[in-house]
């Protein structure tokens, strides 16, 4: 069962909650995603669906792992499902998720339980997870391709869950946003990484450290304020302290975007655009933007070994981000001839499993 929902605004079927999707990744508006207490519309188009989760696995190693299988191998399993679709006759139905409050696409023929999941919703466990200090983060390392060595990492959030299971982000920030718990979200996870950042210098350790905001961070009138306060109250340098948000949120809320990371900047803090590359205004949004870093999506990073038109779009990049005094990042670096190229392209920095797979940060830095 996948969540997912329809966009209002383009009539585009996208995997929401489960997949933590603030805005249509066609036409880039606001999406919010309701229940239809009646049963929920049906797909008349579930190929296009099943294609859209399909390219959202492609994007997403840590998921695939969790799924118990191989990124490549949890990749032929679901083009195996979506072929096997094309030969079934639709509909297949979007039902309430009951306590959850979500959408669920149900496979044709299954049998459709009235109720799915009891005990908490949603909302209840991320505000329990707040209380309880059930979140935890952790750290995927950045391989510095001049250097050949970690200089720094990117801190990935997590929730424990009953049973000690490990629950990803793409599982409840769509719905921390609705409820309006994502700011404290945003805010947990600065502190840490500062005082990450901090112990670690205090045992001889300089360290770097990238942290996602969440597209909601520029309403969030409470950021600023604490990040000024514990960078003087740690006295760590503020460079080492890199922000990082989706090009889409920034294309969404180009103003306060603006504002926020002027602001950051002034404070010494360096910021960092996610998913470069995915969105339609890519170049248009980077001429707005006083980043440092791009991080370019995998979607060209992948095939770029075999991929002509890749690697001539990677290399634009670069070139653009140098004129304008910006590093860049790849992502989903998979193999070590993905590495020798992006070299010889001229990114600076490689992030993926390949690299090194996330683990938490009490093993990559203990105390």
């Amino acid at each position: 069962m996948i969540d997912g929902g329809i966009c209002p605004w383009c009539q585009t079927m996208q995997a929401f909650a489960f997949y933590g999707r603030q805005r249509c990744q066609i036409c880039s508006k606001s999406i919010i995603v309701t229940p239809d207490k009646n049963g929920g519309d049906v797909l008349q188009n579930h190929m296009d669906y099943w294609n859209t989760i399909l390219n959202e696995l492609l994007a997403m190693e840590v998921e695939l792992e969790v799924l118990g299988l191989e990124p490549r191998k949890m990749i032929d399993e679901v083009t195996r499902r979506i072929e096997r679709l094309a030969s079934q006759k639709p509909p297949a139905a979007l039902r309430s998720r009951g306590a959850d409050d979500r959408f669920v696409l149900y496979p044709p023929d299954s049998h459709k339980p009235a109720l799915i999941g009891t005990g908490p919703s949603w909302e209840t466990r991320i505000r329990q997870a707040l209380q309880k200090e059930l979140f935890f983060l952790h750290a995927q390392p950045l391989l510095d391709l001049q250097r050949n060595e970690i200089t720094r990492y990117e801190l990935l959030l997590r929730m424990a869950g009953k049973a000690g299971e490990v629950i990803l982000p793409t599982s409840f920030l769509a719905m921390a946003e609705r409820c309006d718990l994502i700011h404290p979200i945003d805010r947990w996870v600065v502190y840490q990484a500062i005082h990450l950042i901090a112990e670690s210098r205090r045992r001889g350790r300089e360290l770097c450290l990238e942290v996602n905001l969440s597209g909601k961070a520029f309403a969030n009138k409470e950021l600023l304020p604490l990040i000024q306060r514990e960078l003087a109250a740690t006295g760590i340098p503020p460079a080492c302290l890199v922000l990082e948000i989706t090009e889409t949120a920034v294309v969404a809320d180009l103003n306060h975007a603006q504002t926020l990371i002027a602001a950051l900047k002034e404070l010494g803090c360096q910021f960092a655009l996610d998913n470069f590359g995915s969105g339609f205004a890519s170049f248009h949004s980077l001429k707005h933007m006083l980043v440092d870093y791009l991080k370019i999506t995998g979607d060209f990073i992948r095939n770029l070994p075999r991929d002509l038109v890749d690697q001539h779009l990677v290399k634009a990049m670069v070139e653009v981000a140098r004129g304008r005094g910006i590093q860049t990042v790849a992502e989903c670096v998979e193999n070590e001839e993905i590495v020798r190229l992006l070299r010889e392209l001229g990114v600076e920095y490689a992030q993926g499993y390949h690299i090194g797979k996330p683990l938490p940060v009490s093993q990559i830095f203990p105390q």
